[in-house]
């Protein structure tokens, strides 16, 4: 819970720096946010097919005031 809520603050830092929550798979400045994101996307795919997700949605709500 607590390295999730670290990596949605760094995710808020990088849409503030960059104007977007794209970030590339491959991210030489934070690969832990990279992967982290690619995470939740794949977590988000399998929640919306009905499948079993570790994504609340809490943690969507969240995601998705960030843009």
């Amino acid at each position: 819970e607590e390295k999730w809520s670290q990596r949605l603050e760094e995710l808020r830092h990088f849409r503030k720096m960059s104007g977007h929550c794209l970030v590339p798979h491959t991210y030489p400045h934070n690969p832990q946010l990279a992967r982290w994101v690619k995470r939740q996307r794949r977590q988000y795919k399998l929640m919306i097919q009905g499948k079993a997700s570790t994504l609340t949605s809490e943690r969507v709500a969240l995601l998705e005031d960030i843009g």
